[in-house]
């Protein structure tokens, strides 16, 4: 008698090798992540206390699924006031709004946004003639 389906231990190979593979992906795109986290950790601490617009180790928050979509621009704001407040206690020129062009699209302050030159707000298809 001829049985079609899989041996339990071909069955327990396929999904070791399905785990290893998620596992491995999982810690290749984690690595780069908390690399990421521990830079903007850092360069928090780097900015004296009384300029810090939030603690170095609420970037870590970031690792609230949901949560972190939100937290992230937060995140970025607060670094840049803080690098903003550490150039300036430093005297170091600094660009007007630092973090500013984070953003981008037409209705954010990046390319294409109110504060962009003229070519990022040239239209999209040439006007009609009105003739």
């Amino acid at each position: 008698m001829e049985t079609s389906g899989l041996q339990p231990a071909q069955a327990a190979g396929i999904i070791g090798l399905v785990f290893t593979i998620l596992l491995i992906t999982f810690a290749v795109l984690l690595v780069p992540f908390i690399f990421y986290l521990l830079t903007l950790q850092k360069a928090l601490k780097r900015c004296s206390p009384e300029v810090r617009a939030m603690e170095p180790a609420m970037v870590w928050l970031m690792f609230i699924p949901l949560f972190n979509i939100v937290w992230h621009f937060i995140v970025v704001g607060n670094l840049a006031k803080s690098l903003a407040g550490e150039f300036r206690r430093r005297g170091i020129a600094e660009e007007p709004a630092p973090g500013a062009r984070a953003g981008g699209g037409p209705w954010g302050p990046g390319p294409g946004g109110p504060r962009a030159g003229r070519a990022g707000r040239l239209p999209l298809r040439p006007a009609r003639s009105t003739k």
